[in-house]
């Protein structure tokens, strides 16, 4: 698919092995060429990656420069395989995306946030499990990205890309912005059929007057849809789904999804206090091992942005749990 019908910008869809099905990554066949996004680190995925630059009369080998939008495995997950096979690529990601997936120790090191949250100890353990599949698809030590800084911009001969800090499903998200017809590559910033996840990130300080040390990730991503409003956005193409031709209306649907669901997680409320782990049970009943860390993390950051308006309180228990309460 060429962009706008004058750019030279092909999508290539990459399965995944996770419930989000395929991911989008993105050829920019203009000097240097760039990929924007690389799949997941799977035989399909690889395969899905050689055999589509192959049916659109291109090479892997022909690559100069990988644009990464954010730090989860179906976005960055070949980039090492890629690299590996052309000495003159290379890869940018942001830069506090590049800090958290170099971390070594496990990747489900936030445990204590999910405690925190409410989290029954036999579902940690599950999820535990988890770990080992995930890795396979998480090589962390063999990424070598250079940060990329709010702002910066990326030349190409026919065009030119703006890197713009996009947090709210990650901290270091990152989108690619073309200027001259307003389109945006939003990674996961902007779906056009699923709402980005609000995952639980550790941070090392609270923020604001909050006693959890997660990140305020719906808060941020909040934020975010303003600035994505404020740059008369004509077309996204986003890191799942089709293109989306209608930006501003997808931001609103946004709001108001949010909007919503912070009213339903509102009436989950008690004087007596609910956990982030209780509030999902009701909006989520019937999910799952990790879905059920999903559900929690939606929950956790819809709750974070009710204290934050003033409509609930917290505090941490002397068990170690985060109560919620109505105010």
């Amino acid at each position: 698919m060429r962009l706008q019908n004058t750019l030279p910008v092909e999508t290539l869809p990459i399965p995944t092995p996770f419930g989000v099905g395929q991911v989008n990554a993105y050829i920019v066949a203009s000097d240097p060429m760039t990929l924007i996004d690389a799949g997941v680190n799977t035989l399909a995925g690889e395969n899905a990656l050689k055999l589509g630059f192959a049916a659109k009369g291109l090479f892997v080998e022909s690559l100069e420069r990988i644009l990464v939008t954010h730090g989860h495995p179906d976005h960055y997950g070949l980039v090492p395989l890629i690299c590996n096979g052309s000495g003159r690529v290379k890869a940018y990601m942001g830069e506090k995306e590049i800090e958290r997936i170099a971390d070594t120790g496990p990747v489900w090191e936030w445990s204590r946030h999910l405690q925190e949250a409410g989290f029954p100890e036999l579902l940690l353990k599950e999820i535990s499990k988890l770990e080992r599949a995930v890795n396979r698809v998480h090589k962390v030590c063999e990424l070598n990205c250079r940060p990329i800084a709010d702002g910066e911009v990326f030349e190409f001969s026919e065009l030119n890309l703006v890197a713009i800090a996009l947090p709210g499903h990650t901290d270091g998200h990152m989108g690619f912005l073309e200027p001259d017809h307003r389109v945006l590559f939003g990674g996961d910033t902007l779906l056009p059929h699923s709402y980005p996840n609000p995952l639980i990130e550790p941070i090392l300080e609270p923020e604001g007057d909050s006693p959890s040390r997660r990140r305020h990730s719906l808060k941020h991503y909040l934020e975010t849809l303003d600035l994505l409003q404020s740059l008369d956005l004509q077309t996204v193409y986003p890191g799942h789904g089709p293109v989306i031709d209608n930006p501003k209306e997808t931001i609103a649907f946004m709001r108001r999804h949010h909007a919503r669901r912070l009213d339903q997680v509102s009436q989950c409320l008690t004087a007596g206090g609910a956990t982030a782990f209780d509030v999902s049970a009701v909006l989520y009943p019937d999910a799952r091992s990790y879905c059920r860390f999903l559900a929690v993390s939606e929950a956790a950051a819809h709750l974070d942005v009710l204290v934050a308006q003033g409509r609930a309180a917290n505090e941490i228990r002397d068990d170690g749990v985060e109560y919620f309460t109505t105010v």
